[in-house]
């Protein structure tokens, strides 16, 4: 794994646990389990509450790929809901409408699920009511209702708006400046546009725009498991923390203080990623000097550090040739780093031998990966009080 600067967080986690985030859902929608990524530290939950606000209006009850928008809008809210994991989450959420009134001509707004602890069985049963889509379009009184909903929460809120984008009033944009204006950083707004109305498009992603830290997306753009999932880890979750910024959550990081440019592994530990040997052998074929030139790059940019150079084994043969040969592997990769440069004093070696392996030995793809070395960081205080103990 190649140490990770810090980018704005777009769907960072997502890509490295599902392949691509768009496409047709299938008729029968079974999310994408996030509950694993929440474990690891991958994820962690980054909004305190959400509110939906679904178009239930008339303009929803057009057709759209084959089916009424209204349909396709609640079924994404829907899943939506099923796909938010629920390890170590502790969200509040709330469910707003407009539209659903038997008057085509009236202006109405109503919440179907009060702001407060997420149950989504309840929220599932409050959907159900979703028949019908009728009534004006809007938009802007469902946001400005949307305050009051708000109005006893603490932390922060994600606003996730589901319609087809025409309104009738021209409100929509105005009314969000008013509800972003009182709860301030607080507030991101993220937008499904259902349909392609191009004025539609440019409200939504106007609308996100002015929340300054969401984004608009299609719904054709989520409505696959993974790419539902995506839209959570984005609107919902973020990045766990990672204060070497290598790539490895603090959580599951056995080395937490990882120069800057290295490569680790899957435990978050500087590795010669790459770098294999020959069972029994601890002579470097000159295909993997470039590993350890990079290695080297890292050393000479980091002065502050010194570098024990451990060595390791598969499982097969006696100990005591193990751990000699763990040894050996150790030195040869420091004899090669002091051919190039690097100041000896920097550099000690320890074998290990097969005591610390990082796959099953029971599989020649697992003892492969067994055969390496690796580099830990020792600050130079720190190394110089060893050597006077």
């Amino acid at each position: 794994m190649t140490r990770i600067r810090p980018v704005l967080f777009t769907c960072l986690v997502a890509v490295l646990i599902f392949a691509g985030c768009a496409g047709k859902s299938a008729e029968v929608f079974v999310p994408s389990d996030l509950n694993g990524s929440i474990r690891t530290g991958h994820l962690v939950q980054k909004a305190d509450h959400f509110l939906v606000i679904l178009d239930c209006s008339g303009s929803m009850a057009e057709l759209y790929d084959g089916e009424k928008k209204f349909v396709l809008a609640r079924e994404a809210v829907r899943n939506m809901i099923a796909g938010i994991p629920e390890t170590e989450m502790n969200f509040e959420a709330g469910l707003r409408v407009f539209g659903l009134t038997m008057n085509p001509f009236v202006e109405s707004t109503s919440s179907l699920v009060d702001m407060g602890p997420l149950d989504k069985a309840a929220y599932d049963k409050a959907l159900d009511k979703v028949t019908f889509a009728t009534g004006k379009s809007n938009l802007a009184l469902a946001i400005a209702q949307s305050s009051d909903d708000l109005d006893r929460t603490t932390g922060e809120i994600s606003l996730i708006i589901v319609t087809d984008g025409k309104e009738t009033d021209g409100e929509a944009a105005r009314a969000l400046e008013v509800v972003k204006n009182t709860y301030r950083d607080r507030l991101c707004v993220y937008t499904i546009q259902v349909g392609h109305d191009p004025n539609g498009q440019k409200l939504l992603e106007r609308l996100s725009r002015k929340g300054q830290c969401g984004y608009s997306e299609n719904l054709d753009n989520v409505n696959s498991p993974k790419a539902m999932a995506c839209f959570i880890a984005r609107g919902l979750l973020k990045k766990g923390p990672d204060q070497d910024e290598d790539g490895t959550p603090d959580r599951i990081d056995l080395c937490p203080n990882t120069p800057a440019g290295a490569s680790v592994d899957d435990t978050g530990c500087w590795q010669l990623t790459g770098l294999e040997f020959k069972t029994n052998k601890a002579d470097i074929a000159k295909e993997y000097y470039p590993i350890m030139d990079k290695a080297i790059c890292v050393l000479k940019k980091t002065p502050g550090i010194n570098v024990l150079i451990g060595g390791h084994t598969d499982s097969r043969g006696p100990d005591k040739f193990n751990q000699e040969l763990s040894q050996d592997r150790a030195q040869a990769v420091m004899d090669y780093m002091v051919k190039k440069g690097v100041a000896p004093e920097r550099l000690s070696v320890q074998g290990f031998g097969a005591a610390k392996p990082i796959a099953p030995n029971d599989s020649q793809e697992g003892r492969a990966k067994n055969r390496r070395v690796t580099l830990t960081p020792i600050a130079v205080q720190d190394a110089e009080s060893a050597d006077r103990q």
